[in-house]
């Protein structure tokens, strides 16, 4: 099995999401991951989207508890949450490339208008 380090050399920004998601697995069997549950992996996909939306505050300028100062960088937090959701993909045998094609078609010839807001 390769090293989890070597995968991680193979990204590519020329790969495709079928690629990324294909190498993902490696990276996490290698990590020792590959034994979690749909739960467990949505709990912590979950926890990342938590961790995103504070670095988000932050970075906007929001109000924060600077006492706890351990939320990175949206972009290493979206990270997180990309790659979360991969390994639930893989978990449920979910080709997220096929998903968004197919979920992408569904919306052809939607329209989506904004709601007005409404007083209370």
């Amino acid at each position: 099995m390769e090293t989890y380090e070597n995968l991680v050399k193979k990204l590519s920004e020329k790969q495709s999401l079928k690629e990324i998601q294909k190498l993902r697995e490696k990276m996490w069997r290698a990590q020792g991951f590959d034994d979690e549950t749909p739960e467990q992996t949505m709990l912590l996909l979950v926890e990342e989207i938590g961790e995103l939306a504070k670095a988000l505050r932050k970075q906007i300028g929001m109000c924060c508890d600077e006492s706890r100062n351990n939320y990175t960088k949206t972009s290493e937090e979206a990270a997180d949450v990309f790659t979360l959701l991969l390994d639930l993909c893989t978990i449920l045998n979910i080709d997220l490339f096929d998903a968004l094609k197919d979920k992408s078609i569904k919306h052809i010839g939607r329209t989506w208008t904004k709601a007005k807001p409404k007083n209370n």
